[in-house]
């Protein structure tokens, strides 16, 4: 809740050991765990392996840390059983629980900084209907902002405009579960 609007570097820059490489904007930062980052580093999303950071040094992860219920960060040797990847340390980035009680929930965040004029909004909503075990979630988010400032000068190529858009149908029934996200 405290890091709401923040890339996912500067969120797991909260975590000791981890650092914010790169960039002064949320498409440019990169985490660092221990000294390694980009190739080192094995970042899973829901369970699905995520390179996008290992395209150079201009591209980042583009993991909203909104969409996540629960960011676990991995060091050391525990990252061994992830693989040869994960030498530096792994990333687990895994989606609030799904709603399974009938009705309808979500969560709304708005928020913003002076420097770079930037606004961030993002939404959940998440309907369970009257079949019990089915279950949908649909979620996005933008952030736009001008390039930063220091006291002096303006830093440039520091403006960002992103979006994303997500959805999620579930299906329960007793031990058995399948979803489908996109």
């Amino acid at each position: 809740e405290r890091a709401t609007g923040d890339d996912l570097a500067t969120t797991l820059g909260q975590v000791s050991g981890v650092t914010r490489a790169g960039g002064t904007t949320a498409t440019t930062s990169k985490p660092i765990i221990r000294g390694h980052s980009e190739r080192r580093l094995l970042l899973l999303v829901d369970g699905v392996r995520h390179e996008s950071q290992q395209w150079g040094p201009d591209h980042a992860p583009e993991i909203d840390p909104f969409s996540a219920g629960e960011i676990t960060v991995i060091k050391g040797a525990a990252g061994a059983r992830f693989g040869p990847d994960a030498l530096g340390g792994v990333v687990l980035v895994r989606p609030p629980p799904l709603r399974r009680a009938q009705g309808v929930g979500g969560k709304a965040v708005v928020a913003g900084a002076s420097n770079g004029r930037m606004g961030y909004a993002a939404a959940r909503l998440d309907v369970a209907p009257a079949d019990e075990g089915l279950t949908t979630r649909i979620e996005a988010n933008v952030q736009r902002s001008a390039s930063q400032q220091s006291p002096d000068y303006v830093l440039g190529n520091t403006a960002s405009r992103q979006w994303n858009l997500g959805g999620v149908v579930g299906w329960q029934r007793g031990a058995s579960e399948l979803r489908l996200s996109v």
